[in-house]
């Protein structure tokens, strides 16, 4: 049968962990490593987990937007404004039954450090749906980005609150290296949270529920009945972030 047993620890890097130049690939991956010792591989602009299992919840309820109905969703897509940008997709539909012009970002209320890129202005016909990317460094911060929407019939404020497990990218790594780094991970780092045994042949199941709420990647070789995950962070110090 599966074990159970939860922790969840995020490094104190040893030193700068920035991938130099020459270890990061077009396709956004690069090589994190402490003291001489690899880390794993960072893998950005991937996910895991089908994207329609990401959780979608509303920016703008139609009623307080003139009509503007606004979801979002943490896509977690590459950036090419920046590593450290976080994607965030919206849906945004015109309920009514007359177009809505000048449809952009308006004024920004970010924390300090936190950066936004909006999307270009467009238009909505009537009752269409478009949908458009706004990338957001959160700074290393669980705190909202507060910003506003506009049309031609108003302003609406809003705010991206940012999960934590969307503030990490999957850490291609295997079990040794895994263990290593766990090692390293001991007390103020390190979170634990007993948690019931997985049923038999449940593997697959546990791996899907841990990869929609973090972007993480499973991590192969690990002991008969353990679950191990990887991540690093999005913000500048990219400290590995582990879940057994």
């Amino acid at each position: 049968g599966g074990g159970g047993g939860g922790g969840m620890a995020e490094a104190m890097p040893l030193s700068p962990a920035m991938p130099k130049p020459g270890d990061v690939s077009p396709g956004g991956m690069g090589a994190v490593g402490t003291g001489g010792l690899p880390k794993g591989q960072i893998e950005r602009g991937v996910s895991y987990v089908k994207s329609d299992l990401l959780e979608t919840k509303s920016l703008l309820h139609f009623a307080n937007g003139g009509g503007l109905s606004v979801a979002y969703v943490f896509s977690r897509e590459g950036s090419i404004y920046g590593t450290h940008m976080t994607s965030v997709r919206l849906t945004m539909k015109n309920t009514t039954n007359q177009p809505l012009a000048c449809v952009k970002v308006g004024a920004q209320r970010l924390e300090s450090g936190m950066e936004m890129q909006p999307f270009n202005e467009v238009a909505l016909g009537a009752e269409q749906t478009q949908t458009a990317n706004i990338y957001i460094d959160f700074a290393g911060k669980i705190q909202p980005a507060a910003f506003d929407l506009s049309t031609d019939k108003g302003t609406y404020p809003v705010t991206v609150a940012p999960p934590a497990g969307e503030l990490i990218v999957p850490l291609k790594m295997d079990a040794e290296t895994w263990g290593r780094v766990a090692g390293g991970l001991k007390g103020m780092h390190e979170h634990k949270q007993k948690l019931d045994a997985a049923p038999e042949g449940a593997r697959h199941e546990v791996e899907a529920k841990v990869l929609a709420l973090c972007n993480m990647s499973v991590v192969p070789g690990g002991e008969e009945g353990a679950f191990l995950f990887a991540a690093a962070t999005v913000c500048a110090d990219e400290s590995p972030v582990l879940v057994s």
